[in-house]
C-alpha cells in the first residue's frame, strides 16, 4: 500500500503540472491492480469537471464515480446493522486495504454529492443528496475511529495519508455547513450536521503545508480556490494573504495550472 500511495502521488504531480492526460492515463492503466488507481482515475475526472463546469465533463465525472464507488466498495469490510446503530468499529481487525478503502469511499461519495448537486435536475436529487450526505459523515466518523484506535500501520507514510484523508474531508464538510443560513442550520444540526468555518480552516492549512501525502496539493489547491475566489465572490471577507503566499512558496513546484490562477 505504502508504493501504491506514493505512485498516486506521482500521478497527482502530473496532474497538477498541467499534465492532465498523462495523469489520466496513468492511473487507468493500473485501475486493475488496486482501487486505489480506480479512484485516482474518478477522483482527476472529477477535479478537472468541477474546474470546466462543461456538462459533457461533469456527466463522465459523475459516471467514473459512481464506477470507482462500485469497485471499492467490493474491497471495504461490510459492516453489520448493529455495528451501524452502536458507531462500534473494531479497528485492530481492519486490514491496511480495509482502512484506505474506507477513507476513498468517503471522498468518492463527496465527489458524488457535489456532482450530484451540480447535476441535478429534480427534487428528488436532492433528497438522494441528503441520504448520500448522511451515509458520507457516517463513514468519515467511522474513520476517525479507526484512526484513533488503530495502533499498527504499514508505514508511517500510510498513515499519514489516512489521516490527510480524514482532516480534509472534516475541513470540507465544516466548510460547506458553515456557509448555510443560521434558521437552516438549526434543522440541519437536528440530523447531526454542524460545522464552523475556523474548525475547517484548521483541519486544511495542516495538510496543505508539508509531506501529507497525494491529498496534500489538493487540500492547498482547495484553499486557495475558497480564499482567492469564493471569499471575494460571495464577499466572506478579505483572504489570509500571508498564509496563501506561504501555499505557494510551498507548492511552487506546480507552476503551470491552479496556482498559477492564484499567484
Amino acid at each position: 500500500m505504502d508504493a501504491i500511495l506514493r505512485e498516486c502521488r506521482a500521478h497527482v504531480d502530473l496532474f497538477m503540472n498541467y499534465q492532465f492526460d498523462e495523469a489520466m492515463k496513468a492511473c487507468e492503466s493500473k485501475r486493475d491492480q488496486s482501487f486505489v488507481f480506480e479512484c485516482g482515475t474518478a477522483a482527476l475526472t472529477a477535479i478537472r469537471a468541477l474546474f470546466s463546469m462543461e456538462e459533457p465533463i461533469l456527466d463522465e465525472a459523475f459516471t467514473k464515480i459512481e464506477r470507482a464507488i462500485a469497485v471499492i466498495d467490493r474491497s471495504r469490510r461490510k459492516t453489520s446493522l448493529v455495528s451501524k446503530i452502536w458507531g462500534s468499529v473494531n479497528a485492530a481487525s481492519y486490514t491496511e486495504e480495509e482502512c484506505h478503502a474506507e477513507m476513498m469511499y468517503a471522498e468518492l461519495n463527496v465527489g458524488w454529492i457535489l456532482l450530484a448537486v451540480l447535476r441535478a435536475k429534480s427534487f428528488s436529487t436532492l433528497l438522494k443528496v441528503v441520504m448520500r450526505l448522511r451515509e458520507t459523515i457516517y463513514i468519515y466518523r467511522k474513520c476517525r475511529k479507526i484512526l484513533e484506535d488503530r495502533e499498527s500501520w504499514l508505514t508511517p507514510y500510510t498513515k499519514k495519508n489516512f489521516e490527510a484523508g480524514l482532516r480534509i474531508g472534516t475541513g470540507f464538510f465544516n466548510l460547506a455547513i458553515s456557509y448555510i443560513p443560521a434558521r437552516v442550520l438549526k434543522l440541519i444540526e437536528l440530523f447531526g450536521f454542524s460545522g464552523t468555518r475556523e474548525e475547517a480552516f484548521v483541519h486544511l492549512k495542516q495538510v496543505s503545508i508539508g509531506d501529507w501525502g497525494f491529498r496534500s496539493p489538493i487540500a492547498a489547491m482547495l484553499l486557495l480556490a475558497h480564499e482567492c475566489t469564493v471569499e471575494f465572490t460571495f464577499g466572506l471577507g478579505e483572504p489570509e494573504m500571508s498564509f496563501m503566499e506561504e501555499i505557494l512558496a510551498t507548492w511552487d513546484i506546480y507552476s503551470k495550472v491552479f496556482f498559477l490562477l492564484y499567484s
